[in-house]
């Protein structure tokens, strides 16, 4: 049993996924190492303003244009050198353009942001530098792993690790920066990287003069539907830092963030596989498409994530544990009543691995508007539920609609893939099929 699931998983898809992987957990776990120091510096109410600049840059780099940029690997095999360097120049230009709308917007509504986010006007715009960068670099780490540039991806990540880790250490404790000083040290980050890759994007010729008309509306048409999707993220993971800012303040705000941030270690290691992942399967998905229906081939990508999810499961429980001894020994005890929070957390982002095994055949027959549909729905629900909870138990009340979300969220999504990709998902089957 053991030989035939190693033989399932191609080695060249291991190869490729350990590189990512590894350099990926790398630059969570050097974050994850900040916690612990950044939190006998920075105050529950100050970790609650850097978290809301996150919430403002989230929603931000939706509105400019992340998920095109993240749709790349859905185009980028289907036509030649050539016509992905037009595509990717015209996203380029797309994206600053946005930007540049949503500074304009932000700048004539800054006080409102502040009012629900206690963000300063300086704080909103460097949000938008930093998402500027932030999408950039985006491009480029895509266009490595699709060019299957592994070690080149690793080398310049691991810049960014470091260089990250020392400004965040500079601002923070160095010049006793507290929440701007973080936001002011990850923006300087993200600036600095956006100009290097850019320049590694105009050295492979992926830069060109040339605006498309075809182009911006063929990434509009793909990316426009998205945007209920995608903004959906933001209300299940930034609307309620909000409404916790507004009837708890910042101080619990900081304490559920402090929460986020540790669980976010396990997701983070399930988003780094996916990275390496995907561009696998969806060349595995096109090859199909050339050659027939491949049961078999299919039949053996179901019993893969299975066993994937089972030990994403794993993999969880031990997530939990670990979470007690890091409260409990590693970060300052104001944060401590934070660890309440956990188990359900972690269990929420299990749950959600399902859906991002199962939404990858969605994006590969580009059937994204009923899926955007399914999980703005999924959303609205949650945040309805968290405005309700948050005021009636309080923080507690965050956790539980985020469970909640998840398991609707899922559900919905994998019921639709099946319906637009046939897959064999039925277990009874897949058991039936290993007995032969």
């Amino acid at each position: 049993m053991l030989n035939t699931y190693r033989n399932r998983f191609n080695s060249t898809l291991f190869k490729e996924t350990f590189v990512y992987t590894i350099t990926d957990v790398i630059g969570k776990a050097m974050s994850f190492v900040l916690l612990p120091i950044v939190s006998f510096y920075m105050t529950p109410d100050e970790l609650g303003i850097a978290t809301n600049f996150t919430v403002i840059t989230t929603l931000v780099s939706l509105f400019a244009g992340l998920a095109v940029v993240n749709s790349l690997p859905y185009f980028f095999y289907e036509q030649e050198k050539n016509e992905n360097s037009l595509m990717v120049s015209n996203l380029l230009l797309l994206c600053s353009l946005l930007c540049v709308v949503l500074a304009v917007i932000i700048s004539l509504s800054h006080q409102l942001v502040y009012h629900y986010l206690q963000l300063p006007l300086l704080a909103q715009l460097l949000g938008v530098v930093y998402v500027v960068g932030m999408l950039v670099s985006q491009i480029s780490l895509i266009l490595m792993r699709l060019e299957n540039r592994s070690h080149e991806f690793a080398r310049i990540q691991v810049f960014q690790i470091i260089f990250h880790a020392i400004s965040v250490l500079f601002f923070v404790i160095t010049l006793r920066g507290g929440g701007l000083g973080k936001i002011y040290a990850e923006t300087i980050v993200f600036v600095v990287m956006g100009i290097i890759h850019m320049v590694i994007i105009i050295k492979k010729g992926y830069l060109k003069i040339h605006l498309s008309s075809e182009w911006i509306k063929k990434l509009l048409k793909f990316g426009i539907p998205l945007l209920p999707h995608s903004v959906s993220f933001w209300l299940k993971s930034g609307l309620d830092k909000v409404f916790i800012t507004a009837y708890c303040g910042l101080h619990y705000n900081g304490l559920y963030s402090m929460a986020i941030s540790i669980s976010a270690v396990y997701s983070m290691l399930v988003q780094s596989f996916f990275n390496a992942y995907t561009p696998h399967l969806q060349k595995q998905l096109s090859s199909f498409d050339d050659c027939g229906e491949h049961e078999g081939e299919k039949i053996k990508i179901v019993k893969q994530t299975y066993l994937l999810f089972a030990l994403f499961g794993i993999v969880g429980l031990f997530a939990v544990a670990v979470s007690w001894v890091i409260f409990n020994y590693l970060i300052d005890n104001k944060y401590l009543p934070a660890m309440g929070y956990m188990p359900l957390i972690i269990l929420a982002n299990f749950i959600y691995t399902f859906y991002i095994f199962t939404v990858q055949y969605i994006y590969k027959v580009k059937k994204t508007l009923v899926m955007g549909i399914i999980t703005f729905s999924g959303s609205l629900i949650q945040m309805l539920l968290s405005y309700w909870l948050i005021g009636t138990v309080g923080v507690m009340g965050a956790v539980y609609s985020l469970l909640i979300g998840n398991v609707l969220i899922t559900v919905g999504i994998s019921i639709y893939s099946s319906h637009v990709y046939s897959m064999p998902w039925n277990p009874l089957r897949l058991l039936g099929e290993s007995r032969k």
